[in-house]
């Protein structure tokens, strides 16, 4: 299971703006800190006033699915 670190426009449509493997990593595509990035995600801000909203989403692999 990993996580991945996303930053989407803030209205109903949610559509990525840029999406990265760390806190990091988002924080050097927006030009600010990780840790910047962390806080936002742990306050759930709407990020209305940035012009993006921040999500934090597990991706795994399905059980069901065959490995090669």
């Amino acid at each position: 299971m990993s996580r991945l670190y996303l930053a989407v426009t803030p209205d109903r449509y949610e559509l990525p703006i840029a999406v990265c493997q760390s806190a990091d990593e988002l924080g050097q595509c927006l030009g600010v800190e990780g840790k910047t990035i962390l806080k936002n995600l742990c306050r759930k801000e709407s990020g209305k006033r940035r012009g993006y909203k921040l999500m934090r989403i597990e991706v795994g692999e399905d059980e069901n699915e065959p490995t090669t």
